[in-house]
């Protein structure tokens, strides 16, 4: 059964224009080329965008939708049976917009981790060929979809308790088999797929620099669906078959690549703090876009182009923070505050030399 509840929308940096125009001439929360609000949702680790909508998991209320035009929040809920899981926080909730399947992932422990889908047409949870709801996995952390394909990273053995185990980027298949296609290193992190199948994976190593890593379509596609055939034998890429995008103090976590293909990025325990950003051919080889408030910036998100008005949405743990480029409109009245605003001073600083 569905229920709808309205939710009120609030704002982490005040958005009138004389506010925004103050905050220009300022530090603030976030740079000034860059209009920031705040949603109301909780979202358990990553979560996706599309066609208006906010598509999310919470181990709370299950697989909700938020639309960001009106501020309701629908709710799908869980599989008839419930989800497997601790309890303690799920790893994401992504929706493939192509197929109108959502994903889930619940985290039992860590040698044990289950995928549940929902089917938007039928209105359905889907069951695998076990006629079980959940499809068991070893242990599952970020989410990705392209073209009806779920990518998880995550470790495809039992987590040993410590840190460093060697990490993995595979294919999800129903039947519970994990076709690896990238094995990474250091602690679980996001993962982002973009439009043509080349993957961005970005190493999570608090205390030290991290490495944003790409793999081509075709380096991934050379490693897919070779688990199947008989006497077939898993073969995967590595770090050292990726190129290096970026190097950064502190560790990866939020990935994700718009439309136009610029990559996003959210990086935390770093000298600079927890940052938000966007891969340039700057000198620093980025451009911080969002530093405000928050102790862990997680999963990002967008649907479209950034530079062409799309936003960006990060979750901040309790808070989904979206992150967007003034319109041009906005720009121009702006302008025309500023000059208001000079013209009322010079006017004011004439009258007292008179």
């Amino acid at each position: 059964m569905k229920s709808t509840i309205r939710s009120k929308t609030r704002y982490s940096t005040t958005l009138t224009l004389g506010a925004f125009a103050a905050a220009a001439l300022c530090a603030g929360t976030a740079h000034a080329e860059y209009i920031t609000s705040s949603i109301s949702v909780m979202a358990d680790g990553q979560f996706t965008v599309s066609g208006g909508n906010i598509h999310y998991w919470s181990a709370s209320s299950g697989y909700s939708t938020y639309n960001l035009s009106t501020g309701a929040t629908t709710t799908i809920g869980k599989p008839p049976a419930g989800t497997s899981s601790n309890g303690f926080g799920d790893p994401f909730g992504v929706y493939d917009s192509s197929s109108g399947t959502f994903y889930t992932a619940s985290f039992r422990s860590g040698g044990s981790s289950y995928i549940y889908r929902h089917d938007s047409a039928s209105g359905s949870w889907l069951q695998n060929s076990g006629s079980t709801y959940g499809t068991e996995l070893v242990n599952a952390y970020g989410g990705a979809t392209r073209n009806g394909q779920l990518y998880v990273s995550g470790l495809v053995e039992p987590w040993n308790g410590g840190y460093g185990q060697s990490t993995f980027i595979s294919l999800f298949d129903a039947d519970g088999r994990q076709d690896t296609l990238i094995e990474t290193a250091n602690n679980s992190a996001y993962l982002a797929v973009d439009g043509d199948g080349g993957v961005y994976y970005g190493i999570f190593n608090l205390g030290g620099s991290s490495s944003l890593y790409y793999w081509t379509a075709e380096q991934v596609a050379s490693v897919t669906n070779d688990l199947y055939a008989e006497g077939a034998v898993d073969t995967f890429l590595t770090l050292a078959d990726g190129q290096i995008l970026l190097d950064i103090d502190g560790g990866f976590n939020g990935l994700t690549v718009d439309e136009a293909g610029n990559i996003f990025f959210s990086v935390n325990g770093g000298s600079a703090g927890s940052v938000v950003g966007m891969v340039d051919d700057s000198s620093e080889g980025y451009a911080v876009i969002y530093d405000g408030p928050g102790m862990w910036y997680g999963a990002l998100s967008i649907d479209g182009d950034f530079n062409d008005g799309a936003t960006l949405y990060m979750n901040n743990y309790g808070e989904i923070v979206g992150i967007a480029v003034p319109e041009p409109a906005t720009y121009a009245a702006l302008f025309g505050l500023f000059a208001l605003a000079f013209a009322a001073r010079r006017q004011a600083l004439s009258s007292k030399k008179a």
